[in-house]
């Protein structure tokens, strides 16, 4: 009976090891095939986006959500193994929706382009395309407001916030967000400093205002929350479909470092199409990899404790006090051999990565 029972077991765990398998390729293959159809239209009306700030960041929005989109797409129709509460499965639904209209209004602009400086009230030219995208854009406005507020309101009420827990959509524990914040603005802090001691920049050409200093400091830590639809879009399909994935087919270490080094090539075709890092794009891409799998373990740790993708989806956010201390303060002249997320500040990341993964909980789920 006992070796009976053993095989029982085995051959459990072989099939689910092979459905996780399964899972994680299709999550994989629809991820990568909608992002690349999307950097294939962008390279085919290169010049149109190269020349539009609007565009591109439409574009930009539109990947982020893919990752989500496509996990729950596989969750919802296609698997169906994976049961949401009911308050889960109405900010999914609620986000598809979001998707589809991010979506439309990419297409709109990309179809006919318009030059918002030079629209004139008495003309009629473009008038249908500029109707469409107004229309769409308070559309979308709406419901990115209604989708955060129904985020915030039913995180706030005990009842709605244990349905959500289940699913890793309540906000879980505070001190992670204040915790994990103070580690990302002292990294940065520390890499502006050093970049100046170092003399690897330049400060700003102007004496920076204290009103445009402040907006900015407010942007960093509300702006997170304003763009959580498309923060969320890459989280929830990277740090919580994937990951949680990966972590019962591996170590969870190793389920931080696929995550980090999927994520980083997920990236690459937009990487060269902006081209931060045209004067030397192969060693680029390299930084930046090491970079993106870094981050992914500081990033995907504090999922792992809080149980919670908005705390990957606001620190996501908070990433961004890196340019605004750029801006502010001193502004390296060379994105690859500077601190920060430069060649000269991954050693002080990887130290710090190494101490995050000393955590006592960390330790525990690996034994």
């Amino acid at each position: 009976m006992a070796e009976k029972s053993v095989e029982k077991e085995l051959k459990n765990k072989i099939i689910t090891s092979n459905f996780l398998k399964k899972q994680t390729l299709a999550f994989l293959f629809l991820t990568f095939s909608l992002t690349f159809l999307l950097n294939f239209v962008m390279w085919l009306n290169y010049d149109i986006i190269s020349e539009s700030i609007e565009l591109l960041r439409l574009a930009t929005r539109v990947q982020m959500i893919i990752p989500a989109f496509s996990a729950i797409i596989l969750n919802l129709f296609v698997f169906k193994t994976k049961i949401y509460q009911r308050k889960s499965r109405i900010l999914l639904y609620y986000f598809l929706v979001l998707s589809i209209i991010f979506v439309l209004i990419f297409v709109v602009w990309l179809v006919n382009p318009i030059d918002l400086t030079s629209i004139q009230l008495d003309s009629f030219e473009n008038l249908g395309s500029i109707l469409a995208l107004s229309f769409l854009n308070l559309a979308g406005l709406v419901l990115i407001i209604g989708w955060i507020a129904l985020v915030f309101f039913w995180n706030l009420k005990s009842g709605s916030r244990k349905e959500l827990k289940a699913d890793k959509l309540s906000f879980g524990r505070p001190r992670y967000y204040l915790l994990f914040t103070l580690f990302f603005v002292g990294y940065f802090l520390l890499s502006t400093v050093l970049n100046w001691v170092f003399g690897l920049g330049n400060p700003p050409n102007e004496p920076v205002e204290l009103g445009a200093l402040l907006l900015g400091l407010a942007t960093i830590f509300l702006g997170p929350i304003l763009s959580f639809p498309q923060l969320f879009g890459e989280e929830y399909g990277w740090r919580i479909f994937l990951q949680d994935n990966l972590s019962i087919q591996f170590s969870q270490f190793r389920a931080f470092f696929l995550v980090g080094l999927v994520w980083s090539l997920w990236h690459i075709p937009m990487i060269i199409l902006e081209g931060p890092y045209s004067d030397n794009l192969v060693l680029g891409i390299i930084v930046y990899t090491i970079g993106a799998i870094l981050m992914s373990i500081i990033l995907g740790l504090a999922v792992f404790k809080s149980k919670s993708v908005w705390i990957a989806a606001y620190l996501h956010g908070i990433i961004g006090i890196q340019n605004f201390f750029t801006t502010y303060f001193y502004n390296p002249s060379d994105l690859i051999f500077s601190f920060g997320l430069g060649i000269y500040g991954l050693p002080i990341l990887g130290l710090f990565s190494f101490f995050f993964l000393k955590s006592k909980a960390l330790k525990e789920r690996e034994k």
